[in-house]
């Protein structure tokens, strides 16, 4: 529906800038080459004034119609009965910091009076919802399921766009900012995709080591000529959809880039129930039970070991 709307607005817009332009070119052309003509003045034509007011105001209106009804769709909250992934997402110079809530699904509070130290983002560790809250650096989502953006920055005015998913708004300090879209290939299908396109599907040839005749090699035997180790891999293969900052928010702006990995839900539940267990209160070394006693029950998991997201 937006992208109907979309090309209905693009459609009108490029129909009056044609006929207009056109008759400015028209007229400039036509009339142009006699300097003594004279232009006839209207001193009021009530007709023409009331064409040329009724009928913008008529087409703006149908724009903005359209244009209410396709930001309504896309900022109105996921409804109840839908699969929905959420993710916080706050800019700060220079980088993203991405939180999940953890298997109650709800954020825990924050308050940038309590930023310091580890607690980079002022997380309210009393606030029982904080407790199972976690940090990755990158973007996993799973295909199909509709990931709804919390959006919030810390210092300056930051945006953030996923250009892959047709995504960008802004992140702005004081005000919690929201944006939600549904991933509808995972970075293995879309690489495949991209392998069949003439420069994707290219071959690079990556030189990993190099020898020398006389020189020690990996496996601890001598080189006996000049050795070269190379490896092979697709262009495609080293494709990543990508979360970047589309507002120029200082000298370290070019370094505001995360990885986007979507991933099939059976793969995603895997990842959050392995990553879910180094929460936020984990990696600033608390026990939430002794140092929050109105917490007590809760149990706070260990550290898990570093895997790679698409394991």
């Amino acid at each position: 529906m937006c992208i109907r709307d979309s090309w209905i607005t693009m459609s009108i817009v490029f129909a009056v800038y044609i006929i207009v332009n056109g008759v400015l070119f028209f007229f400039a052309y036509k009339y142009g080459k006699d300097g003594d003509r004279k232009a006839k003045y209207y001193p009021e034509n009530h007709k023409l004034e009331l064409i040329w007011t009724v009928v913008p105001a008529v087409v703006l209106a149908i724009l903005i119609i359209f244009g209410i009804k396709t930001w309504t769709t896309i900022m109105t909250p996921p409804g109840e009965g839908d699969n929905v992934v959420k993710v916080e997402v706050s800019g700060q110079q220079w980088g993203w910091t991405l939180r999940y809530p953890g298997a109650d699904d709800n954020y825990g509070d924050v308050d940038v009076r309590r930023i310091g130290g580890d607690n980079i983002l002022g997380v309210d560790m009393a606030d029982k919802y904080s407790a199972d809250d976690f940090f990755h650096d990158s973007l996993v989502i799973p295909k199909g399921a509709v990931v709804d953006l919390k959006i919030r920055s810390r210092d300056v005015l930051h945006s953030v766009y996923l250009p892959h998913f047709r995504v960008k708004m802004d992140a702005v300090p004081g005000m919690d900012t929201r944006f939600h879209f549904i991933p509808t290939k995972t970075t293995t299908e879309f690489r495949e995709i991209l392998s069949s396109n003439a420069y994707w599907g290219q071959i690079d040839t990556i030189v990993t080591t190099s020898y020398n005749e006389g020189d020690k090699m990996m496996d601890g035997t001598i080189a006996s000529t000049q050795t070269v180790v190379t490896d092979t891999i697709r262009k495609a293969d080293k494709f990543d959809f990508e979360l970047a900052c589309a507002e120029v928010c200082g000298r370290g702006h070019f370094s505001m880039r995360r990885v986007v990995v979507v991933m099939e839900p059976e793969e995603y539940e895997a990842w959050k129930a392995r990553t879910s267990k180094s929460t936020i209160a984990s990696s600033m070394n608390l026990d939430l039970t002794k140092e929050f006693p109105s917490m007590a029950g809760r149990k706070e998991a260990g550290s898990a070991p570093s895997k790679s997201i698409l394991e």
